[in-house]
């Protein structure tokens, strides 16, 4: 072993065998020293070393003040979003100039030594002091920052000069969001602690009753910010779709005629702005020849999932705003499909079986592997289509299309099987490499049962006229 290794195997040595508390220290103090650079440390390497018992032992994160004052905030954070900036996403951009001009010009009484009393409980593990400063940093940074939004409101001129000094119009909208969810960080990271970390795939139903509970009471103290809960969770989830649970469970009547009329509406824009754009990657694929017909048809699941998400999180009516944008991207969708796979699918797939005239299989050329293949990936997607059509609104489309093909490949299926006993020897390759492409899209088409039933007729028939 090298001088190197045995320093570093003695220094996790004694990493392992720190208490927990002084290894929280330890790692707190490298953190907190990576934003100053004092001690001159390696710190991505020192805190390589300390990961895994930190994980270990469940460390909580360590944070500098400005990281946490902002934590109220950390969902919503985007990295260069487009112009005009979207409703509750914030760039990160505009942090730093944001706590230049709390720090700097609006000096807060007494908040310079909050972020000292926040660093030191950082640097000695103390969970309550960090919970008890986190609150005291955001109510401080709340009442600065609405205050001063307050005063020149009306004030054209100076709001057009706070926007230069963050970054631009939008980066002032962004600071309008961050004063929101700083007013509601008690509530919201109080839910955000009982949730699990970003991103959330879904929402159960006691973490929607959660959030129920934690609206109301927002919206019962201060129900201009309401909203910026309802953003900030759609920050942490993966997809948005899952928050018209909490929109139905608010609603009284439990469909969208309610909320279509108040500041949700404005979620749910966010919602079926985030849908039309998974409706326009399908429309977008559908003239893509070098995609495939089964990578079409993925992304049409993907907004079929968000669809059947919104759709049974609500009820949506069909005369209603949201019922009408919904239903006619559905429209969109599945007559995108039908015109790119349904319309062709019987050619496409039976082109992969050549046959005669009479109906009598072709065996004189072994298979186009081309035409196979271009046969299994079309078979594979109406396949899908049939399992999903309903949630696209192409369900007798997608069983007319799979009945018709059926019938082809069962009359394909008689005639090879009809003929394998008469095939001559030299000819019985390319007949069993038909067979097996005919088995492969019954599979596709139906199930592996009858596929497997379709296999064992043909060779017991190939097996018959072997021994002929």
């Amino acid at each position: 072993m090298s001088s190197e290794e045995q320093k570093k195997a003695q220094l996790l040595a004694f990493i392992e065998n720190l208490p927990e508390r002084d290894l929280r220290k330890l790692a707190a103090s490298v953190e907190l020293d990576r934003m100053e650079h004092k001690l001159g440390l390696p710190h991505n390497a020192i805190m390589a070393i300390l990961r895994p018992s930190l994980a270990l032992i469940r460390a909580p994160r360590v944070l500098t003040a400005q990281r946490a004052f902002f934590l109220p905030a950390e969902d919503m954070l985007v990295n260069g979003r487009p112009s005009p900036k979207p409703l509750g996403q914030v760039d990160r951009s505009t942090l730093q100039p944001l706590w230049v001009w709390l720090t700097k010009e609006l000096k807060p009484n007494g908040f310079q030594a909050l972020c000292k009393e926040y660093t030191k409980a950082q640097l000695e593990s103390d969970d309550q002091a960090i919970a008890s400063l986190s609150l005291s940093l955001w109510e401080a940074g709340a009442e600065a920052f609405s205050t001063a939004l307050d005063d020149i409101a009306d004030d054209e001129k100076a709001l057009n000069a706070l926007a230069d000094k963050l970054g631009g119009p939008d980066r002032l909208e962004d600071a309008r969001e961050i004063t929101s969810t700083l007013r509601i960080a008690a509530p919201l990271e109080a839910l955000k602690s009982q949730f699990p970390p970003k991103p959330m795939m879904d929402l159960n139903a006691r973490q929607v009753e959660d959030v129920k509970k934690t609206f109301h009471h927002i919206y019962d103290n201060q129900p201009e910010d309401s909203i910026t809960l309802m953003l900030a969770l759609i920050g942490r989830l993966l997809r948005p779709f899952p928050i018209v649970k909490v929109i139905g469970a608010i609603s009284r009547s439990g469909d969208d005629s309610m909320v279509q009329r108040t500041e949700m509406d404005l979620i749910g824009d966010i919602i079926l702005s985030d849908l039309e754009t998974d409706a326009e990657a399908v429309e977008g694929a559908i003239d893509n020849r070098d995609m495939a017909d089964m990578e079409v048809v993925l992304r049409a699941r993907y907004f079929s999932q968000g669809f059947s998400q919104i759709t049974t999180g609500i009820g949506i009516t069909r005369e209603g705003r949201w019922g009408k944008r919904l239903f006619a991207m559905r429209g969109r969708v599945a007559d995108a499909l039908q015109a790119r796979i349904l319309r062709h699918a019987e050619k496409n797939v039976m082109a992969a079986l050549p046959m005669r005239k009479g109906g009598v299989p072709n065996l004189s050329a072994a298979p186009d592997e081309q035409a196979f293949e271009r046969a299994e990936d079309c078979a594979r997607a109406v396949g899908e289509l049939h399992q999903i059509g309903e949630r696209l609104g192409l369900q007798s489309a997608a069983r007319s299309c799979v009945a018709s093909l059926r019938k082809n490949l069962e009359s394909y299926n008689d005639a090879i099987l009809k003929l394998l006993p008469k095939t001559p020897e030299d000819k019985q390759d390319i007949a069993e490499s038909f067979l097996c492409i005919s088995v492969r899209l019954v599979e596709l088409l139906t199930s592996s049962v009858e596929a497997e039933t379709l296999r064992r007729r043909g060779m017991n028939a190939l097996a018959a006229a072997q021994n002929e």
